[in-house]
């Protein structure tokens, strides 16, 4: 399977290697292009609050333009990942939402304040990612997928 297949591509199956090999390849990627972003345009701030000294590292709007994209890209990736490892367990790739829906609301509504009933519903969402991720963790990155061919295509390990 080639890389633009694995990562650009909702149609197949994967095994738990090519699972797990994807996400690591993701992660890299992430830590390596954030760290060219920061050594490129990152701004050093430094500051004290309480005699604590901190600094923090800001970026240029630009930057940040290509830090969205960059996450939109490897977000699409991720959910393809996802979703070709779901229909090696026999699912369909429409129960990745379960995975990802509450985490992007979760993301964008504790970006406002958090008080009253919004501080709940973020409270609930975290609750239902941990689990969710905990769930995805275990059934995708453990559990061989079904044998033979099901649905969504020949068993990757035949």
């Amino acid at each position: 399977m080639s890389l633009s297949t694995l990562y650009f591509s909702f149609n197949g199956r994967i095994g738990r290697k090519a699972y797990w090999l994807g996400h690591i390849g993701l992660t890299v990627a992430t830590a390596v292009i954030a760290g060219i972003l920061l050594a490129v345009w990152g701004e050093a701030l430094t500051g004290a609050v309480d005699g604590m000294a901190f600094e923090l590292v800001s970026l240029p709007a630009g930057a940040l333009i290509a830090t969205l994209v960059l996450e939109i890209v490897f977000t699409f990736a991720s959910l393809a990942l996802t979703v070709k490892r779901l229909h090696d367990r026999g699912r369909t790739g429409w129960v990745a939402l379960v995975f990802y829906a509450p985490a992007w609301l979760n993301n964008i509504l504790s970006q406002s304040s958090a008080e009253g009933m919004v501080f709940y519903l973020v409270s609930v969402l975290s609750l239902i990612s941990f689990l969710a991720v905990i769930w995805f963790f275990i059934e995708l990155g453990f559990f061989r997928g079904t044998v033979g061919h099901n649905e969504y295509g020949p068993d990757p390990l035949a």
